[in-house]
């Protein structure tokens, strides 16, 4: 059994680089993978790559960071309990 099987991984900032990479490793060790970015097209495009390789993979188009905080797809998966499980924070250093 691998180490995030029936784990929940939300990874903001996934259509590419260090989003795109975690979500690889969280799919190896078993976690289903909810993707969120801006670029739907480049998200799209990895979520249908990643499930080909028989991985659980959801992709939700983020409306983009608003200042004093953020907005988009996904405020209701941060509420339900079984998301929690696992979450990449890609804000960078020092934003609220």
């Amino acid at each position: 059994m691998a180490r995030l099987t029936g784990k929940v991984a939300l990874i903001t900032g996934a259509a590419g680089g260090q989003g795109t990479a975690e979500a690889e490793l969280f799919l190896r060790e078993e976690a289903a993978v909810v993707l969120a970015d801006v670029d739907a097209a480049a998200g799209e495009s990895v979520a249908q790559r990643l499930a080909g390789h028989g991985g659980k993979v959801l992709f939700l188009r983020r409306r983009g960071v608003l200042e004093g905080g953020r907005r988009g797809g996904t405020g209701a998966l941060w509420r339900a309990p079984h998301s929690r499980q696992q979450c990449r924070n890609d804000r960078p250093p020092g934003h609220r």
